[in-house]
């Protein structure tokens, strides 16, 4: 028996790198690496579970599946930014300056109603119309998170 997998979309990221920037990359990369040695154990093993999740929301095609692999990457490093258990998402959207909603909608209760069958404050539709719509701005938000967590932390 053979498992074969055909992929349909291949994506790839891109950074264009020059003889002119090639030092400079270097030790862009030389400078993350010497944050994530210098990190504690679970604060490291909190940040790349995070980039997984982040990664994971980047390459989905489906962008609702993408919003919440961001969400998920956001909570992880959320909550252990946060001193306000209860209120950690309008916390860090505060203090980080991140989009806490779109068209009014707060992005945890976006969250909440993609994820469970009923939602007090928003429809499932309204929810999924705003994932596909923002979930490219929210991994943005995301992105910008994880690198002052590990400028934070270091």
């Amino acid at each position: 028996m053979v498992n074969t997998i055909y992929p349909k979309v291949e994506k790839h990221s891109f950074k264009i790198i020059t003889k002119d920037n090639i030092e400079s990359y270097i030790e862009e990369l030389n400078s993350y690496r010497d944050k994530i040695e210098k990190l504690s154990e679970e604060d490291k093993e909190n940040l790349l579970r995070a980039i997984r999740y982040w990664n994971r929301g980047k390459v989905d095609d489906d962008k609702i599946d993408r919003f919440i692999d961001f969400y998920i990457a956001f909570e992880i490093i959320g909550k252990n930014l946060a001193k306000n258990e209860k209120q950690w998402v309008k916390e860090i959207c505060e203090k980080y300056g991140l989009r806490r909603e779109y068209e009014g909608a707060k992005i945890n209760d976006i969250r909440d109603a993609l994820v469970h069958a009923k939602h007090k404050k928003l429809s499932k539709e309204m929810a999924e119309e705003l994932a596909i719509r923002y979930a490219d701005k929210f991994g943005e938000d995301v992105f910008k998170l994880i690198i002052d967590f590990l400028n934070e932390r270091r």
